[in-house]
């Protein structure tokens, strides 16, 4: 959509932007995540999936507490929790990534 408009606009380089074609429907689907994994690969991966998901929420309010002091505004690390737990149930049932923040921002 974007690489049209651009085109549209005559901006520079955006000329060879085409069309990906048809997107199969099949792609884009809800799943249930670890369908067909068995308890003792779950249990296995259970003390490497807290440590990630503590890893990855220190890093997100490490950065989020960076941006609100630099800004001056509040920053409750409560809901920054809240909103990744949501992005990653979401992303879970999509077949995404992992939701984190980043220090590259």
């Amino acid at each position: 959509m974007w690489g049209l408009a651009y085109r549209g606009a005559g901006v520079e380089g955006v000329a060879e932007v085409r069309d990906s074609g048809e997107i199969d429907a099949a792609s884009l689907q809800f799943i249930m995540p670890g369908d067909g994994v068995d308890s003792s690969t779950v249990s296995k991966l259970w003390t490497a999936a807290v440590i990630i998901a503590v890893v990855g929420f220190l890093e997100t309010v490490a950065v989020g507490g960076k941006f609100a002091m630099a800004a001056r505004y509040e920053y409750e690390p409560n809901q920054e929790l809240l909103a990744l737990g949501i992005a990653n149930l979401a992303s879970a049932v999509m077949s995404g990534y992992p939701v984190t923040g980043s220090f590259s921002r």
